[in-house]
């Protein structure tokens, strides 16, 4: 199933580009995601195979009609008619990923004690783009306090741990190691 939503997303995205409406299509996406994260029971009706097709895409087109582009609008109707409403939610995931993809623009997971200052975010969007190279980094931070210091910044697989705690353990492993 997550191929076929990776196959309706790509033809989507493709199609986007070639209207040059990839800007509006992406926000109705996200739009369509926080709805879909938000209304558990849409997307347990969307999944509901007793539900008819065409219900389904009633239901959409009531909510969507004057809030989202065309395409949009016209790709939400080609999935229902396909009977791939159960994917929907999966097939917005996949667009979203793609679209990043497709713009350059990676996320980037970082840990700090503090709250990333905009001089501070400019340093690890530095960083961050020698690790894995692209033409953004959206960043998604945590707080977290028993770092002591510094920061933990994650592109991708690669982790790149320059906390103070994790210096602390490391020179304790040291002393320990050379006490023996």
């Amino acid at each position: 199933m997550q191929r076929i939503a990776h196959k309706y997303a790509k033809v989507l995205l493709q199609l986007a580009v070639e209207d040059n409406v990839l800007a509006y299509v992406h926000a109705d996406m996200c739009y369509l995601g926080r709805i879909c994260t938000d209304n558990k029971r849409l997307v347990a009706t969307l999944r509901d195979p007793t539900i008819e097709h065409g219900k389904k895409l009633s239901i959409l087109q009531a909510i969507f009609q004057n809030e989202v582009n065309d395409l949009t609008l016209s790709f939400l109707a080609m999935v229902m008619q396909k009977h791939r409403a159960a994917l929907l939610p999966t097939i917005v995931q996949a667009f979203l990923m793609q679209h990043d993809q497709y713009r350059g623009i990676k996320k980037a997971q970082v840990a700090t004690t503090f709250p990333l200052s905009d001089r501070f975010s400019l340093q690890l969007q530095r960083i961050a783009q020698q690790i894995a190279p692209c033409r953004q980094v959206i960043f998604e931070q945590t707080v977290d306090p028993t770092l002591i210091g510094g920061y933990i910044l994650q592109v991708d697989d690669i982790l790149l741990d320059r906390s103070l705690r994790k210096q602390l353990f490391m020179l304790q492993k040291n002393y320990v190691a050379s006490a023996d």
